[in-house]
């Protein structure tokens, strides 16, 4: 089982983790709904305004370390763990400086069938006289259910916050549309036997 990064891969499952690296490609800004359903998916895109005029960066100097471990067969689980060193600037934040950031990952098989896993959720808290997103750090858990070649990837990443919605994944250049930009393939070479 393998690990990447938006445009970078790891090497063999015994080998020290992917990173860290620069993630690449870049964020960008939205307006979340107001009028939207709370409890609707993070990724639902209807009826947001991009406030974006260009790909901005992942933050100063991004760094991110991606590792797996556990199980290598068919039927067994493995275990990730992805570390990020910053994260994007925000806008001015009237008082509440709190959010959540959602991590997407998907699994790549040998058959080069690409399965989204649920997404990782963690909090984080802008500290008082900072503008940017803190360092936050995910823990997750996938199923192997092929054998052979497979990689770990990361997808996208939102960082939600009152009043504002960031989402930032490897694509390395801005297309104006309203909806976040999913990249049709990945920049990642498939890495790690199973």
């Amino acid at each position: 089982m393998g690990s990447a990064l938006p445009g970078f891969a790891g090497a063999s499952a015994s080998a020290a983790p992917v990173g860290p690296i620069d993630p690449g490609g870049g964020c960008w800004r939205y307006l979340p709904n107001p009028a939207a359903d709370p409890d609707a998916a993070i990724d639902d895109v209807d009826g947001i305004l991009a406030l974006s005029t260009q790909l901005e960066p992942w933050g100063v100097n991004p760094r991110m370390t991606l590792q797996t471990a556990g199980d290598t067969a068919v039927g067994g689980d493995r275990t990730y763990s992805l570390t990020n060193t910053t994260g994007p600037e925000v806008l001015p934040l009237l008082s509440d400086r709190e959010g959540k950031a959602y991590y997407y990952f998907d699994v790549l098989d040998a058959g080069s069938k690409r399965t989204p896993l649920k997404p990782v959720v963690v909090d984080f808290e802008i500290e008082a006289g900072k503008d940017a997103i803190p360092p936050t750090r995910v823990d997750g858990t996938f199923p192997i259910t092929t054998a052979g070649t497979s990689a770990l990837i990361l997808r996208t990443v939102f960082f939600d916050l009152p009043g504002q919605r960031l989402v930032c994944n490897g694509q390395p250049r801005w297309i104006s549309r309203t909806g976040p930009i999913r990249p049709r393939r990945p920049r990642t070479p498939r890495c790690w036997p199973a």
